[in-house]
This record gives C-alpha cells, sequence and structure tokens, in this order.
C-alpha cells in the first residue's frame, strides 16, 4: 500500500494507533488503507462463511478497481466540497462515535454501505 507503520507500546490503545497512523498519511494514502483493510476483512468473512478463496491479483484488482470507482464519483462534487474544510476532532471524554450508512437497490441486487468509528 505504500504506507510505512509505526510499531506501538502495548499499553497504547488501536484507537490512538490509528490516530498515530493516520495523521501523516495524505487522503489518497488514507483511502488505500481503509479500502485495502476493508476488502481484506471482506476477503476473510468470504473464505471463512462461504469457502471462497479469491487470487492475491483478484484482491489488488478489486481495491484499485474499487478506489477508482469511489475517486471518480467525488470528482463530480469537488467544486463544491473544495469550498469546506472540516477538520476531525475527537469527541469528548472517553465516548466513541460510530457512524454507518447502508443503502440496497432491490432491482440491480445490490448494496453499498460504509462505517467510521472516532474515539
Amino acid at each position: 500500500m505504500g504506507i510505512n507503520y509505526l510499531t506501538t507500546s502495548s499499553e497504547q490503545d488501536w484507537v490512538m494507533w490509528l490516530a498515530t497512523l493516520f495523521d501523516p498519511l495524505n487522503v489518497n494514502q488514507r483511502l488505500m488503507f481503509v479500502v485495502s483493510i476493508w476488502a481484506i476483512w471482506s476477503y476473510r468473512n468470504n473464505k471463512l462463511h462461504n469457502n471462497t478463496l479469491q487470487s492475491e491479483a483478484e484482491l489488488i484488482r478489486f481495491i484499485r478497481v474499487y478506489i477508482a470507482e469511489l475517486t471518480s464519483h467525488c470528482v463530480s462534487y469537488a467544486p463544491s466540497l473544495a469550498k469546506v474544510v472540516v477538520k476531525w476532532t475527537p469527541p469528548p471524554g472517553n465516548a466513541i462515535k460510530l457512524n454507518f450508512d447502508a443503502s440496497f437497490d432491490s432491482l440491480l441486487k445490490t448494496s453499498v454501505s460504509g462505517g467510521g468509528c472516532s474515539e
């Protein structure tokens, strides 16, 4: 993925590790990281629950095609989004925030989902 990760102490929780990892990355590297982790998790679930195997080349191709599709959709919205700059800030205290959304098209029998977590 072209991302160097830092080893952390065993006392550092995963959210802090992820924040430390994401901080130096640019938007494209973050997108690559998140989509890759999601694709690997999906690969694992398909192998475990459906006994479906996918080659590394197929997995890499899927990640590249998925990112290309995501970024092509974002380009059409770029002019309106370019005016808004939003910087992530953690929620107060020991709260964890989880955002999730999903959609299903019954005619095409396709679905899309997404999620994010912050501490």
